[in-house]
């Protein structure tokens, strides 16, 4: 099949019967204008606002495929290959699912989660970067001091940041998977972990919240926080209501069971985990019905295959999916 430049505004066929009637791009099209001028929007978040506002329309134009045996033709809208893209995000994760396969190790794994306590998000909003990198090394540090701890060496992690929950709210945390042993720091042999058991939840926890703590502490005393938005923690009397809010409470560490073979190893990659943010794919899209309620299919918690529908204003579902 060849491929030639196509008139920007010539129509394309759709081959898929299936195709849903709207799509996220008709949300940030039709309530996306109106969402910018209430909000104060990232460099990123503007990017992917507009490419998957104009993915596949005739503002990207468009390309002619012909084959080169019969000669049929078909015209199609080009995409805009943003990865925050339902419709293009496709292919680049199976490419980077791929790589990543092949540094699979025949040995067991495990699934860790780390998640941030909600007292933490209002922070997190004005600091994406340096709280998010910040969430991958500590939770890397304390993987890897229990594992010095335990044997002396140091494991393989492969790390997958997810923002939001199943309800597409401020929900930031990693996923680890994690090789079931450890490479000894000499780097001669490998120690391999009890079969089905890595390390103690509960033993996590507090250390992962101290080691944090003490890292958020260093950024905040370098100056290196945007406070702008949240002047309360500009002074210490409202930087300690804060920091008792984080040690209030323990700070979730999950682990999940562990993978029995190859494919469920990498299935955090593959597919996000219970599905999370699947409900705004192009599939599950709501219909947008003016600025009353957008409708979206939610897993629900009692099952894997039992969903229920959750509602939210159109301008709202904008909000969650920036």
């Amino acid at each position: 099949m060849n491929s030639h430049a196509a008139n920007p505004g010539a129509e394309a066929v759709t081959a898929d019967p299936t195709h849903p009637p709207f799509e996220v791009g008709d949300l940030f099209r039709d309530y996306g204008p109106a969402y910018r001028a209430e909000h104060a929007l990232t460099r990123e978040q503007s990017t992917a606002l507009t490419a998957l506002a104009n993915c596949r329309t005739k503002e990207l134009g468009g390309h002619l495929e012909e084959c080169d045996q019969c000669g049929h033709q078909e015209i199609s809208d080009n995409s805009c290959r943003n990865r925050n893209c339902p419709k293009c995000r496709a292919s680049q994760r199976r490419t980077w699912v791929e790589a990543r396969a092949r540094d699979l190790l025949p040995i067991q794994y495990f699934h860790i989660v780390f998640t941030l306590p909600e007292a933490l998000l209002a922070l997190t909003r004005d600091n994406r970067l340096l709280i998010y990198n910040l969430l991958f090394r500590i939770a890397a540090e304390t993987l890897q001091t229990f594992a010095q701890n335990r044997w002396g060496g140091r494991l393989g992690i492969l790390m997958v940041l997810h923002t939001w929950g199943q309800t597409l709210n401020d929900h930031p945390h990693v996923h680890c998977i994690v090789t079931g042993g450890v490479l000894t720091n000499d780097g001669r042999r490998f120690i391999r972990a009890p079969k089905h058991f890595l390390f103690a939840v509960k033993a996590l926890s507090p250390v992962f919240r101290q080691k944090f703590m003490e890292a958020l502490e260093a950024l905040q005393v370098a100056g290196a926080l945007n406070l702008t938005r949240q002047p309360q923690l500009q002074d210490a009397h409202g930087w300690a209501a804060l920091r008792q809010a984080l040690y209030q409470h323990a700070w979730v560490v999950y682990a999940k069971r562990p993978f029995a073979a190859p494919l469920d190893r990498n299935r955090p990659a593959r597919q996000p985990a219970d599905r999370i943010g699947r409900p705004w794919d192009s599939a599950r899209t709501p219909t947008p019905s003016g600025f009353g309620p957008v409708t979206a299919r939610q897993r629900a918690p009692s099952g894997p295959n039992r969903s229920f529908p959750n509602h939210s204003n159109a301008i709202d579902g904008v909000s969650r999916l920036t």
